[in-house]
């Protein structure tokens, strides 16, 4: 195999391992008890689940996100934490 076959498949192989492991990384990355129920962590959230494959998780995710904001701009940051909890759970499968 020559040097430029070799460097592309060991960039193939990053780029499809980053890719696998995104929605783990990211999952894990907001299931910190702290996250707050702000304009900040929903956007930062909204990216990432943008990012994902499309299916079944992703339209539960984008779901529970947008019923999140709706209840932060209502002030019940009980019910907007509860949501985004539950896009997180939905962002892990």
């Amino acid at each position: 195999m020559d040097k430029l076959a070799f460097t592309q498949n060991v960039l193939h192989t990053c780029i499809a391992t980053a890719l696998f492991l995104t929605p783990y990384a990211v999952a894990v990355a907001h299931t910190s008890d702290q996250i707050a129920c702000d304009k900040t962590a929903l956007d930062a959230m909204t990216t990432d689940i943008q990012s994902m494959p499309d299916g079944d998780a992703k339209e539960v995710a984008i779901s529970e996100i947008e019923i999140a904001k709706s209840l932060m701009r209502k002030k019940d940051l009980e019910g907007c934490d509860a949501h985004m909890q539950s896009a997180i759970m939905a962002m892990s499968e």
